[in-house]
């Protein structure tokens, strides 16, 4: 296993992993996280919502989610 002597950890590995990176979730007020969401109910990947689609797609997709989160609130007062 010549390949694996001397190998150094990257800068960002943490001490203890592996891995070479951390997941960190986006917040939950970000764009970032808003565009995960949008390509999981509108198709598309994350990337596309946020450098491909206009302020119109967006505010569309919002107000489209936001009206179904109406109606179910409704339905579960009912």
């Amino acid at each position: 296993m010549d390949g694996h002597r001397g190998r150094h950890r990257a800068r960002t590995e943490r001490p203890g992993t592996s891995k070479p990176y951390s997941l960190t979730a986006w917040p939950d007020d970000s764009l970032g996280r808003l565009s995960c969401l949008l390509s999981r109910y509108f198709g598309g990947t994350p990337w596309e919502w946020r450098e491909k689609a206009s302020e119109f797609d967006w505010a569309t997709a919002v107000e489209i989610l936001q009206d179904e989160t109406e109606r179910m609130e409704e339905n579960d007062g009912s």
